[in-house]
């Protein structure tokens, strides 16, 4: 995100390594504390129009994060934290009951990945082997069930799609920066 808001990076994250393959994409979770007496992301936004500057995300006094879901699904799941919604293009499997943002505002997703790249000049014969073994290993539904108990939706996307989802991604936080004026220099 850095390398699209401005911030010249130490290298190049779509160009600078091989990219393999995705196995999996997870979406980021809107939560705050299981105490906070918002049970929605619109009861949320209304007390936050209701109340400017009163919801702080700085000095230990975070009233609402955006993580990523694995990192909170126990968290949720324990009633610590309160999932508002999830920025996925569907409804997260384990949380079947938090709406994703998209059903408030149509459109708007956000999902991050988890995926394998190698160093730039990777000999594409071990790319294409590699590419292919995660393939296979992603047919097995032990593997699925395991990245699904972590929140995680199991994908595979090769070499080429990697490459793709990485510069759209750029191209999209890019213009979200210059829209919003947001830089990193």
């Amino acid at each position: 995100v850095s390398a699209a808001l401005g911030k010249k990076p130490l290298f190049d994250t779509v160009t600078g390594f091989s990219h393999v393959a995705t196995f999996g994409v997870l979406p980021f979770a809107i939560v705050v504390n299981g105490k906070a007496p918002f049970n929605t992301l619109q009861e949320f936004i209304a007390a936050s129009r209701a109340a400017p500057g009163k919801f702080n995300f700085m000095a230990g006094e975070v009233t609402v994060s955006v993580p990523g879901l694995s990192s909170t699904l126990s968290q949720v799941k324990a009633g610590a934290l309160k999932a508002l919604a999830v920025t996925g293009a569907t409804r997260s499997s384990q949380l079947p009951n938090v709406p994703t943002v998209a059903e408030l505002k149509p459109g708007l997703v956000l999902e991050t990945w988890v995926g394998i790249s190698l160093p730039p000049k990777t000999p594409q014969q071990i790319i294409t082997r590699l590419a292919s073994l995660i393939e296979q290993a992603m047919k097995d539904a032990e593997l699925q069930a395991q990245l699904v108990a972590q929140g995680v939706t199991p994908v595979y996307e090769g070499p080429a799609e990697i490459s793709a989802r990485m510069a759209k991604e750029m191209e999209m936080f890019s213009a979200l920066g210059k829209r919003a004026n947001i830089s990193m220099d």
